[in-house]
Parts: structure tokens; sequence; C-alpha cells
């Protein structure tokens, strides 16, 4: 399952998607459209960004920062031990 929100939510991250505002519907519609692995493989290339990708800790930096500045008390180091590649 998949939870999406407005804001940065939990300390263990697993995934992360990028997605300009404006085109949030359309993200939403084409994840509630995944049905099979290679809907899945699909969706992750368009949106994702894995551990592999020259993104990842540029992105990783990023939320943490924001975090510190939206909400100073609540920020802190990700753990991404759990962080999947999908």
């Amino acid at each position: 399952t998949v939870t999406v929100v407005r804001c940065q939510l939990g300390s263990y991250p697993n995934f992360f998607f990028e997605v300009e505002h404006q085109r949030a519907g359309e993200f939403v519609d084409e994840l509630r459209a995944v049905a099979s692995a290679a809907d899945l493989e699909r969706f992750v290339a368009r949106y994702g960004i894995r551990r592999s990708d020259p993104r990842f800790w540029a992105t990783s930096d990023w939320l943490r920062e924001d975090l510190r500045r939206r909400q100073p008390g609540e920020a802190g180091i990700y753990d991404l031990a759990r962080y999947e590649n999908l």
C-alpha cells in the first residue's frame, strides 16, 4: 500500500517519488491503475527515485532540509535502511 500525504511523514522512508504539484491528481490516478509488476515498473520509471538514481542523495538532503525548515522540532536524519530500490 501507499499513503499519499501533503507533508513529510515518518523517519523511515521506503521510497521517494517526485511529482510536480500540478500533476498530483495524475500521479494518484496512475498509481491506482497499477495492477501488475510491469505496471509498477512503468510507474516507478516515471516518478520514482531509486537508490541508483543520481538524484537520490540530493532528494534525500532536500527533504531533510525542508523538514528542518518547516518543523525544526521534528527534524532529524532519515533512516534509509528500509529504502527499497523497486
